[in-house]
C-alpha cells in the first residue's frame, strides 16, 4: 500500500479550487478535466516528515492494489502524529469493501480524468487502462 498526502493549497487551510475533491481516482498523481483544455492535478507529498500547521487540513492518498481474487474490506485508517512532542492517534473510519475477480468486466478510467493523461502526465495506477487490453496471443 502507498500512502501520501494532499495538504489543502489555501493559505487559511481551507480547500483551494487547485485541489481535487476526494474519491476514487486511477492515476496518480489524481487529476480531473475541468474545461476545455484544462486539469487540475492534486499535489502529493511524502507522508513521513510531513508537517501540517495547527487547525490545517490534508487528505490522505492511498493506493490500494488487490494481490489476488477474493473479497476485501478496509475498514478505517490509523493515523499516527506528534503534537507538541506528545504522541497521538486518531481512527479515520472511512473504509471501503468489495471483491476481486479475475472475470470481472472491464471498466475504462474514467472519462475526466482519462481527458487529463497526455496534459498533464500522471502514472495510470497499475490494472487501470483506457481500452480494453487485447488477450495474449498463443504461440
Amino acid at each position: 500500500m502507498e500512502v501520501k498526502i494532499a495538504p489543502a493549497r489555501g493559505a487559511d487551510g481551507k480547500v483551494t479550487p487547485d485541489g481535487l475533491p476526494g474519491g476514487a481516482y486511477e492515476t496518480d498523481p489524481p487529476v480531473e478535466w475541468t474545461g476545455p483544455g484544462e486539469c487540475n492535478q492534486e499535489l502529493l507529498v511524502p507522508l513521513h516528515g510531513f508537517r501540517l500547521a495547527a487547525g490545517g487540513l490534508a487528505r490522505v492518498w492511498i493506493v490500494v492494489q488487490a494481490a489476488r481474487p477474493g473479497r476485501f474490506a478496509i475498514t478505517g485508517h490509523l493515523v499516527r502524529y506528534t503534537q507538541a512532542g506528545t504522541r497521538y492517534r486518531q481512527l479515520i473510519p472511512t473504509g471501503y469493501q468489495g471483491s476481486v475477480s479475475r472475470t470481472a468486466p472491464f471498466t475504462p478510467i474514467y472519462w475526466a480524468q482519462a481527458r487529463c493523461l497526455k496534459l498533464m502526465k500522471p502514472r495510470v495506477l497499475p490494472g487501470q487502462h483506457l481500452h480494453q487490453p487485447q488477450p495474449a496471443a498463443d504461440g
